[in-house]
């Protein structure tokens, strides 16, 4: 198993486990149930979204937290992490991670991170979660958010209304500490 790189305590990201491309192309193996201690997975999602969109930055609010393996699989994406843990030392720090569909590489987010990507080129990711999504806990921090400032490489984005019009960190009551899970 491929060693994962820690980006914060918690978030890892993964180098592909097994990689294998000849004539017919590529196969891969991302995941195993040893990749990530206790992570078991409850439900996938797709997402395709066009070059120049913003997702994010998107977060459950417990008791419904998901854990998350976060996999490009076609084009080219820059992945965020938030910290949202009050009492870390990396709150409200994010750490950037490009991911390409022809690289392998997946990132690991436990509950209490935000996330969310720029879709570099139109591209396609897969969404591996260790809970059942529950639409009421669905909460965010606003994607450009001045004290968070992530260097966006798009100003004027393609982004849902929901998205653009997520709370600023400094308006939510942060529902995560270093104490919880």
């Amino acid at each position: 198993m491929a060693k994962p790189e820690d980006l914060f305590s918690g978030a890892v990201r993964i180098q592909p486990i097994h990689r294998q491309a000849d004539a017919r192309g590529t196969f891969e193996k991302i995941w195993q149930r040893n990749s990530v201690p206790d992570f078991h997975v409850d439900e996938v999602f797709y997402s395709f979204s066009k070059a120049g969109t913003v997702r994010g930055l998107h977060y459950l609010e417990p008791p419904h937290t998901q854990a998350r393996l976060i996999k490009c699989i076609s084009g080219e994406v820059l992945d965020i992490v938030v910290d949202l843990r009050k009492g870390s030392h990396t709150f409200a720090k994010y750490e950037t991670i490009h991911l390409k569909g022809d690289e392998g590489i997946a990132v690991y987010i436990p509950e209490g991170f935000a996330h969310g990507f720029h879709s570099i080129t139109d591209s396609w990711v897969t969404y591996l979660a260790d809970k059942v999504f529950e639409p009421a806990a669905d909460r965010g921090v606003r994607w450009n958010d001045p004290d968070i400032g992530i260097p966006w490489a798009v100003k004027s984005p393609i982004i849902s209304d929901k998205d653009a019009n997520l709370p600023f960190l400094r308006d939510i009551k942060i529902p995560f500490s270093m104490n919880d899970k």
